[in-house]
């Protein structure tokens, strides 16, 4: 366990990640990011995160567009996003897939990281990934895609898994082919889980106790939850069944 910041050390590019779009972002102080590897609650604990900075209506936005994938290289060009975020008047709260060693950190913001029992980040992967079209591969393997071309899904989990579960995309990683590793991801955010700006969430917790994590994770984030504003805390966080799929 170390107290000091992690540091970017190693740039994650391929079909689905560029971990440059980060350089040109500037924060502000009181920034929130949500870091998982894949699969495993991200777009729950966005979507709690809104509740709590937004209020628990509906958005009026899509939720990628509030609360966008930085490092997200299918997209676009990532200086629109930036320049939304840029516009943004409340607390910003964004996404990222990236592990410790690739992101920017910022002593002053906060980060949640969360993860998941890696057997249910894999089945949930696995139904992601078979049901994407032919556009999204046309995304992932244009011709500005670093690295290899981003391959078709097996047919059937047990196919998928010996390499998933073995073989890296990126050279320093054991697992996670042919996306990146979650266990690398999560490895590199344990071993600074001592500083005060990470909390660690765990996506069982959250399917079992739903209102306590939202209160755990408002006062992370030093907001003051009202409970006349959020009837029942445990309802609000299940707004829209985002989810439903992990991610």
């Amino acid at each position: 366990m170390r107290l000091e910041p992690p540091e970017r050390t190693r740039e994650y590019r391929n079909h689905h990640l560029d971990s440059t779009r980060w350089d040109q972002f500037v924060p502000r102080d009181d920034d929130i990011f949500v870091s998982t590897a894949y699969k495993a609650g991200t777009t729950w604990t966005q979507r709690i995160l809104a509740a709590l900075i937004l209020g628990p209506g509906p958005l009026r936005a899509r939720l990628s567009e509030i609360s966008p994938w930085i490092d997200a290289r299918f997209v676009g060009p990532v200086q629109p996003i930036l320049d939304r975020l840029e516009a943004q008047r409340h607390r910003r709260f964004m996404k990222s897939h990236l592990a410790a060693d690739g992101l920017r950190f910022f002593p002053q913001a906060k980060y949640i990281v969360v993860g998941r029992d890696t057997r249910d980040v894999f089945m949930s992967l696995f139904n992601h990934y078979s049901s994407y079209t032919d556009r999204m591969y046309k995304l992932f393997n244009d011709l500005d895609r670093p690295g290899p071309e981003f391959p078709r899904c097996p047919s059937t989990p047990g196919e998928l898994w010996p390499q998933w579960v073995s073989e890296g995309w990126f050279e320093w990683e054991r697992d996670g082919w042919p996306y990146w590793s979650h266990h690398h991801h999560l490895s590199t955010w344990w071993e600074v889980r001592a500083l005060r700006n990470i909390l660690f969430v765990h996506f069982g917790d959250l399917k079992a106790d739903p209102g306590s994590e939202m209160r755990r994770i408002a006062q992370f984030c030093d907001i003051d939850i009202r409970e006349d504003d959020h009837p029942p805390v445990g309802r609000t966080l299940r707004i829209g069944g985002s989810h439903a799929n992990g991610d």
